[in-house]
């Protein structure tokens, strides 16, 4: 009898994942009768969220119960999390966080606790076989879409020191693809690139569930968030008043209502002209190099 494969799809943020979440949501009966475990969400990242917060923030006294083999918070967490993956099911678990936040961005990392985060994540998943889904996408629009995620919940740098610390993004990618072998050696790796998702949707879906596309419901009204406009990111980039966590969020949302995407020339790009050619090169490189790469499965 095969064993049944775990399934992760990391993200990354800003390539389609919140829509496959919803999609894969929306059908979780229909995985289910097919012997496809779904969890949602909202089941998995409060408590991913919990325990990364655990293991970097550790206490004293929770370090002392480690060391006298009592349970300590970060055990009791990893059990539950742990009991996410108790099914003889096949099982499909999709979460950006895994890799990182948005925040993390703003100083001029990429990913950077990626690694950190997968080796805690290995250390909760049972003895099944994995499979690794990752999506990628252009730096200069991945890295301008981070940015305006990120600005709804927090003050940022200004856009033109943000495009500075980006100046040379290549090898990024790789590094990710690095960080996943090395945290999860014994993993299958998917990577496609979000430029191609429309045409590979039903491919992406029947390899994350073994259920043909075809048999998926489609979203019927999609709530997929949209990226903020040009005119509304650096509106809010410039707000100097100190403003709470709740009030920030609601001044972006008015900026957002106030100046709408309404063409493609309403887009954020903190790039000059030259960097955003230079970027673009970068992420070509890198394609080639990924392609290359006898490791992982590239989907085209």
């Amino acid at each position: 009898m095969t064993t049944p494969r775990i399934r992760l799809h990391l993200g990354a943020h800003k390539t389609a994942t919140t829509y496959l979440q919803a999609r894969l949501e929306l059908n979780a009966k229909l995985l289910a009768s097919q012997g496809v475990a779904f969890w949602p969400i909202n089941n998995v990242r409060p408590l991913f969220h919990q325990a990364w917060a655990e293991s970097e923030g550790t206490s004293r006294s929770e370090k002392l119960k480690a060391l006298s083999g009592r349970p300590t918070r970060l055990d009791k967490l990893g059990s539950k999390i742990t009991s996410l993956f108790d099914t003889s099911d096949e099982l499909l678990v999709s979460e950006e966080n895994l890799l990182g936040e948005t925040g993390e961005f703003l100083d001029g990392a990429f990913y950077p606790t990626a690694i950190s985060r997968l080796s805690l994540l290995s250390t909760f998943l049972p003895d099944r076989p994995l499979d690794i889904w990752l999506c990628i996408r252009s730096y200069p629009d991945f890295l301008a879409s981070i940015y305006g995620e990120a600005i709804r919940f927090s003050p940022v740098p200004p856009p033109e020191q943000f495009a500075s610390a980006f100046s040379s993004p290549q090898g990024a990618w790789l590094q990710i693809i690095d960080d996943i072998r090395d945290a999860l050696p014994h993993a299958n790796v998917f990577i496609w690139r979000y430029e191609d998702f429309r045409d590979l949707e039903p491919r992406i879906l029947e390899g994350l569930s073994d259920v043909e596309a075809e048999a998926f419901e489609p979203l019927q009204n999609p709530t997929v968030r949209g990226s903020a406009s040009d005119s509304a990111i650096r509106a809010m980039a410039e707000t100097a008043e100190p403003l709470s966590a709740t009030e920030w969020r609601f001044r972006m949302a008015a900026l957002e209502h106030e100046y709408p995407v309404q063409s493609a020339q309403d887009r954020f790009s903190p790039w000059p002209e030259n960097q955003f050619r230079k970027m673009q090169q970068d992420y070509v490189s890198d394609l080639s190099a990924i392609e290359a790469r006898a490791d992982i499965t590239f989907i085209h």
